[in-house]
């Protein structure tokens, strides 16, 4: 869609930003990860579509299936939600707080994340 979904840590929510409003500025300052495109945005507003309450401290966030998969790093647990913000399921890893942070699906549809902790990689099959 013509959104850019967000996973707000410091503020402990998801938020999305319209695409197609506003004006491109200039270039962020981001030295340790390379992007496609980056620039400031002006002339739009963020809209929360997970509010503070829900997660503690988002961390890693995919769009898949039409849904919102973030990972919750203080709590170590996955989340899904549609794109209005409705909590569809989610699921706890069992593995210490601050393990999690992004992941990925696979081409075989299977989500892989790594545990920062342990510095392993571990692989979901979602049903």
């Amino acid at each position: 869609d013509r959104f850019l979904y967000v996973a707000d840590t410091g503020s402990s929510r998801v938020v999305r930003l319209d695409t197609t409003k506003g004006t491109k500025g200039a270039s962020l300052d981001r030295r340790l990860e390379p992007l496609k495109d980056d620039a400031v945005m002006t002339g739009t507003a963020l809209e929360t579509v997970v509010p503070a309450g829900m997660l503690t401290k988002p961390s890693g966030i995919e769009i898949h299936g039409g849904l919102v998969y973030v990972t919750d790093a203080a709590t170590s647990t996955f989340h899904v939600f549609d794109k209005m913000g409705t909590a569809v399921r989610s699921l706890a890893t069992d593995l210490p707080p601050g393990s999690l942070a992004g992941f990925t699906f696979g081409p075989d549809k299977k989500i892989y994340f790594t545990d920062k902790r342990s510095g392993r990689v571990l692989r979901i099959d979602p049903q």
